[in-house]
């Protein structure tokens, strides 16, 4: 009986190693995913002026939310709401923004545009940028760093987490990139311990029973 529960064990193992695997290929697929737009510009955060400093726009969201169909004028957008976002300005600092924002993508027009809600309301396509990769982009998946060529930037006034954003000026030349960020959880990382250390065990039980066998 001692070889068909080992059997058994081992069978089980392997059927528990193939669920968690396939458990975190699906993590892996979908997840958080950063939006970053880099540029240089002029402008003012939390009080503080800046003329002709590099600045990053930072949104995260997740992946397994965007929404990809037609919008204004037939064209075909992938659309996602951020978790959050944040304007990084060198030798000023890093504020996080107060109102809601979004990823527009409209792959028609080849444009990309980083939305967000100023302090008079409704929401501003704070940097909208072009080039032909947003085309195919679903904003689902890794890519870039984009050589992007800046179309509009919005003048509003954009709460933060330090006080008052705005944008003067910016550059021609914007750089768009997105990376997923997906990592498997704890719980399926554990069962896997668990499924390898099970078969490890089988293993050993059959190699000692074999062993006992031929010492007969």
């Amino acid at each position: 009986m001692r070889p068909q529960f080992s059997r058994l064990s081992a069978s089980l193992a392997l059927l528990t190693l193939f669920a968690i695997s396939t458990q975190l290929s699906a993590t892996f697929a979908q997840g958080t995913i950063n939006y970053t737009f880099s540029g240089t510009g002029s402008g003012s955060l939390g009080g503080q002026s800046f003329t002709s400093s590099a600045f990053v726009i930072t949104a995260t969201a997740d992946s397994a939310n965007v929404h990809i169909g037609p919008g204004l004028g037939g064209n075909i957008f992938a659309q996602v709401a951020d978790v959050s976002a944040s304007i990084y300005v060198s030798g000023v600092g890093t504020a996080d923004f107060s109102a809601p924002s979004n990823e527009d993508n409209n792959q028609t027009g080849g444009i990309a545009n980083f939305a967000v809600y100023p302090k008079t309301g409704g929401a501003t396509g704070l940097l909208i940028i072009s080039s032909p990769v947003f085309r195919t982009y679903d904003l689902k998946s890794n890519v870039g760093p984009v050589s992007a060529t800046l179309g509009v930037f919005s003048t509003d006034v954009f709460a933060t987490s330090v006080g008052d954003f705005s944008l003067t000026s910016v550059a021609s030349a914007v750089t768009y990139q997105a990376a997923l960020q997906s990592a498997p959880e704890p719980a399926p990382l554990g069962l896997l311990g668990v499924g390898l250390a099970t078969f490890n065990v089988c293993l050993w039980q059959r190699r000692r029973t074999s062993e006992a066998e031929h010492a007969v």
